[in-house]
């Protein structure tokens, strides 16, 4: 980024063309144009949130015909809520206590949820993809170095469970709760930390299909402040691991190769007004539950909400990750996201270096940086398009393991919702390299600097 400002913005040029092929949506403002900010690093609410404006959109009607106090108390007001009890009964709940974890209002201590994601895709070089080539090839997959769609055929992305207690400090002065997230298919063998889900299933029993535990931790709230501990997301730029999340079926190689997928650590977020969030916190490093060192980790960040249709998320990590504790490696992120009527725009920028990891030059730092950007378009409720424009630069081979190398990938896309609880996601990408030397081929399994495919899966929620 910073040898490259003249380049960085005839890129950006570039993703005008590519988007202005498509559009894509911003459901009601729902889950799918939210970075990783106040909604997804809110890790009191399960991931049914992220898709909840997209599906939920009766929920003023469900509150309009909620029956009200009066009617279940025979014309009084009822004395069963923190509220109504210090407005309608004096302040007396009976010995009751209003407030935190045992206020007899709260909700059942656990819910459960989850969604299915599967899909298909085609390469224009079609180099095949049985089982010995995708054991020789280390676990790559013939669309490789794309992921998780990796593999030029059906997978089964994502049989994902969470089960967890929401966290609810709005009306009360604290409250506990806690999370555990179960994710089986393909995409598991992408997000696992070492020393916690990385030997569940043995690659000798599947090299393709694994189990992970992204997520499990317990969580602590007092007025504005939200204490984290445990193993959780991580909040760094705009894609996220859960499918329902994010638009598009495949990923772009900043979220795949230059960011971290979990962290173990403890974070506390302090909500310092209603559109501004902070955070801070120590974590063993990325993608860690026992760290390869003794070292903390610093992750913070900053989420602001200017206006309903403008938002900011910046975001940086930094502690050492070798295993003697002696190369530094940091990590900033910038998210923009400006909607227009149905339109959105999202731009996210990232740079990431760490000292002596070059895998170019013997003894040098490593570097590596790029720009995203996306614009999506809601045509009605049923659909809505999208196009996603990717520069990343892999400065010294450190990253995707290519040499020193430029990576584009330019995707068009839809969403298209059958139901209440479905969607179904086709794409075409186009991805091209430019740098390195000549031989050294990224696709089709090291012959091609170039490929195409066409995809598409679903995602079913419960």
């Amino acid at each position: 980024m910073r040898k490259n400002l003249k380049l960085s913005i005839t890129l950006a040029a570039a993703s005008a063309l590519c988007a202005g092929q498509a559009f894509a949506q911003s459901p009601n403002g729902g889950y799918l144009l939210q970075p990783r900010s106040v909604a997804q690093v809110d890790y009191g609410n399960d991931y049914s949130d992220y898709y909840a404006d997209y599906y939920a959109d009766d929920a003023e009607q469900k509150a309009a015909e909620a029956p009200s106090a009066a009617d279940n108390n025979g014309g009084t007001a009822a004395c069963d809520t923190c509220d109504d009890c210090g407005q309608s009964c004096g302040g007396s709940c009976g010995g009751r206590s209003c407030g935190g974890f045992f206020d007899p209002s709260r909700p059942g201590l656990f819910t459960v949820s989850g969604w299915v994601n599967g899909g298909a895709t085609l390469n224009d070089h079609s180099v095949g993809n049985n089982p010995q080539q995708f054991i020789n090839n280390g676990g790559q997959g013939s669309n490789f170095p794309v992921g998780f769609n990796d593999r030029e055929q059906g997978q089964l992305n994502q049989l994902y469970l969470i089960i967890g207690r929401e966290l609810d400090t709005s009306s009360r002065g604290w409250d506990i709760g806690g999370q555990i997230d179960l994710l089986y298919g393909s995409d598991a063998r992408f997000t696992q930390a070492l020393g916690l889900d990385d030997n569940i299933i043995s690659d000798k029993e599947s090299l393709e299909y694994k189990m992970a535990i992204p997520q499990l931790y317990g969580s602590l709230g007092v007025g504005d402040f939200t204490l984290i501990v445990g193993h959780f997301y991580t909040f760094h730029g705009y894609e996220v691991v859960p499918a329902p999340g994010n638009f598009f079926y495949s990923h772009a190689y900043t979220m795949q190769y230059g960011e971290p997928f979990t962290h173990t650590g403890a974070l506390l977020n302090y909500q310092m007004t209603d559109n501004i969030l902070i955070y801070n916190g120590l974590v063993r490093g990325w993608d860690n539950w026992n760290d390869n060192n003794g070292n903390w980790t610093y992750l913070g960040g900053i989420s602001m909400q200017l206006g309903e249709d403008t938002s900011i998320l910046a975001t940086i990590i930094s502690g050492n990750e070798d295993d003697a504790g002696a190369n530094n490696r940091t990590l900033y992120t910038i998210v923009v996201q400006q909607a227009f009527g149905p339109f959105r725009y999202v731009v996210q920028h990232d740079n990431g270096w760490e000292n002596n990891a070059s895998a170019v030059q013997m003894g040098e730092d490593a570097e590596w940086y790029g720009l995203n950007q996306y614009l999506f378009f809601d045509y009605n409720e049923l659909l809505a398009l999208g196009a996603r424009f990717e520069w990343f630069r892999d400065d010294d081979g450190a990253r995707v393991g290519f040499g020193d190398t430029n990576y584009y990938q330019c995707t068009l896309g839809a969403n298209v919702k059958p139901t209440g609880n479905a969607i179904i996601r086709p794409e075409v990408r186009w991805d091209w390299q430019d740098g390195g030397a000549a031989s050294t081929n990224a696709y089709a399994q090291g012959t091609q600097r170039s490929q195409f495919t066409a995809a598409f899966d679903f995602i079913v929620t419960y």
